[in-house]
């Protein structure tokens, strides 16, 4: 409601002059329902790229940088050699890579989706690898042992996180004894279809490195957590 000037007393927005020292009463023109008291800018911003768009843009991008990758191997393959040699090679792991990397991009909330797309991927890109050369022998004996080691490794080390009460350096303590497990089946599952018997070499060596830091991670963690700002000391 509109207020006289020079007393200050408020009147109806019909009054003309004040009814106590007869002022007359100026009317404000109001702006209209939704329009703009004050002039808007005339450029407009551009609207902001949706979550959608941007996965799209990524994935485009990925596609073509792998195709790119699987043309040029294949192209050097055929100059050089004449026929399909060994570019078959980068050439099914470009792919394992680029379904990787939809998932990753389209299916990072559906786990479940993601385990069974990656087991039957991965499964298959082993017996690719092993049908380029013309024969099919290590993937029963060997390749699906080991991809069975690593799902099982994974799972595991997926579950351990999942419980654990307070995550921090536990979990690089956890994936360090995880990989030193992994390398350790790895190698005794080699030896065995190499040569029948258990030898184990090199992943001695990656135990011996791994074990002891998670050790360290592990106490670092659990024990000093309450004593030391860990976020200080590391710069986290």
């Amino acid at each position: 409601m509109p207020y006289c000037s020079r007393c200050g007393v408020e009147v109806d927005g019909h009054v003309e002059r004040c009814p106590l020292c007869s002022a007359p009463i100026q009317h404000l023109e109001e702006s209209a329902p939704g329009e703009a008291r004050y002039p808007v800018d005339e450029l407009n911003p551009k609207p902001l790229m949706s979550e959608r768009m941007r996965r799209r843009i990524l994935w485009e991008v990925l596609t073509l940088a792998y195709a790119i990758a699987v043309i040029v191997c294949i192209g050097s393959d055929l100059r050089v050699d004449g026929k399909l040699d060994w570019s078959l090679y980068p050439a099914l792991s470009i792919a394992l890579a680029w379904v990787y990397s939809t998932l990753a991009i389209y299916f990072r909330r559906q786990p479940a989706t993601i385990g069974v797309v990656v087991t039957i991927s991965t499964i298959a890109y082993l017996a690719a690898i092993d049908l380029v050369d013309g024969s099919f022998e290590w993937f029963f004996s060997l390749g699906l042992p080991i991809f069975a080691l690593f799902a099982s490794v994974a799972g595991v080390l997926a579950l351990v996180i999942i419980k654990a009460r307070e995550r921090g350096l536990n979990v690089v303590a956890f994936i360090m004894i995880g990989a030193a497990l992994f390398c350790l089946g790895v190698d005794l599952l080699v030896s065995l279809y190499l040569s029948g018997t258990v030898d184990l070499t090199w992943s001695l060596v990656v135990v011996l490195t791994l074990v002891p830091m998670a050790m360290i991670f592990l106490f670092l963690h659990y024990r000093l957590r309450n004593r030391f700002d860990l976020k200080r000391v590391f710069h986290m």
